[in-house]
């Protein structure tokens, strides 16, 4: 099993906010957003700690709404770097 991956850990919503993966998979599926930014302009989210973020870039990219791996920020930069270009998140 990779060290990241805990089956004990279920990330599932951007705590400082309290939204939900699943309702933000289902805004980004009903408005047709597939970047953070895109995102963040039909739902509130990553604006404080930010640490939701690397999650919500992977739904984005697969679906999935419970992870039980820490994803780490730098991924970001490959899955989702408008994050980094466009102010979005920043």
């Amino acid at each position: 099993m990779p060290r990241n991956i805990n089956p004990a850990i279920r990330i599932d919503r951007c705590v400082c906010s309290g939204t939900s993966f699943d309702h933000l998979r289902e805004t980004s599926r009903k408005v047709g957003a597939e970047s953070i930014p895109a995102l963040q302009e039909h739902a509130t989210f990553g604006q404080n700690c930010r640490l939701c973020l690397p999650y919500i870039c992977r739904m984005l990219k697969t679906g999935t709404v419970v992870f039980t791996e820490i994803i780490p920020e730098e991924s970001m930069r490959v899955d989702c770097p408008e994050v980094f270009e466009g102010g979005g998140a920043e």
